[in-house]
């Protein structure tokens, strides 16, 4: 049996966008992606890029979404949702609390 959870992007108005992160481990070294839509699934940009180092599936996950919020933030785009697989680093980023404090 398996589980899934279905993403439903929550309305913040007109222009919410959904970016979609993911990283995958190959001989080559860590391959990230970027897949970005509009709320209502019209397609806006996608960008890959390779690392030449292989590291932990975890640590390329976390460097994807950063690169893809530093991406998003030099291209203007606002009101973004972001979409990973990776469990563990949604865990870590809804726990964060605010200011950084603990």
């Amino acid at each position: 049996m398996s589980s899934f959870q279905y993403y439903s992007a929550p309305t913040h108005g007109e222009g919410n966008v959904l970016a979609k992160v993911d990283a995958s481990v190959r001989e080559e070294g860590n391959e990230i992606g970027l897949i970005v839509t509009y709320e209502e699934g019209n397609f806006m940009f996608a960008t890959t890029k390779l690392h030449n180092t292989t590291l932990d599936p975890k640590v390329g996950e976390t460097l994807t979404l950063f690169w893809a919020i530093e991406l998003l933030w030099e291209l203007h785009v606002t009101h973004v949702d972001i979409l990973s697989d990776c469990l563990n680093l949604v865990q870590a980023w809804n726990r964060r609390t605010p200011s950084g404090c603990s």
